[in-house]
């Protein structure tokens, strides 16, 4: 997944950073797991500050993006909310409300043959609409797969345009604290 987000993160100057234990599964253990791996790792990452932690984006395919929007909803502090999600392929897997932060950037990448993906796009985006959420939909001619290389150009650049300005009340970076 990193690698496929390298020539769009060096196009806009983002870092990527990807879990590759993360996967589908039908077991709670292997879910409450994974969110606790998750949980550490938003620490980890709040600690290394090579990056400016006021902009911190999620995203996955399928069930990974699907994910995205869930651990949207946790606050684990010192971690700023998360200003977008790209959602390739993914839902909200029926949720009618979301506790995400508000305004968040919101990528729907879907190919135009991806039915499953598809279906949902409409009952999610009014979900994501009572968040105020910036929302847009690029579609790609394709299945339930990636996206081509230039549609996540797009996306990356789309996102910071529309993500909304640091908060005045946000915590210093461990960079920024010397």
């Amino acid at each position: 997944m990193v690698q496929k987000f390298r020539k769009a993160c060096e196009a806009n100057g983002w870092v990527a950073l990807g879990l590759t234990t993360f996967k589908n599964s039908e077991s709670r253990e292997h879910e409450a797991g994974l969110g606790k791996l998750w949980t550490s790792t938003n620490g980890s990452l709040e600690r290394m500050a090579f990056f400016d932690a006021d902009r911190m984006y999620m995203g996955g395919i399928s069930g990974g993006a699907s994910r995205a929007f869930t651990y949207s909803e946790r606050r684990i502090p010192p971690i700023r909310p998360w200003k977008g999600i790209v959602s390739m392929g993914g839902w909200l897997g029926g949720k009618d409300r979301l506790t995400c932060p508000t305004r968040m950037a919101v990528a729907i990448i879907n190919g135009d043959k991806d039915g499953g993906a598809n279906s949902a796009v409409s009952h999610d985006v009014k979900a994501l609409k009572r968040r105020q959420c910036a929302i847009k939909e690029f579609p790609f001619p394709g299945k339930h797969e990636m996206p081509p290389d230039e549609n996540l150009v797009e996306v990356l650049k789309w996102m910071e345009e529309v993500s909304p300005q640091t908060s005045a009340q946000r915590l210093p970076s461990p960079a920024e604290k010397d």
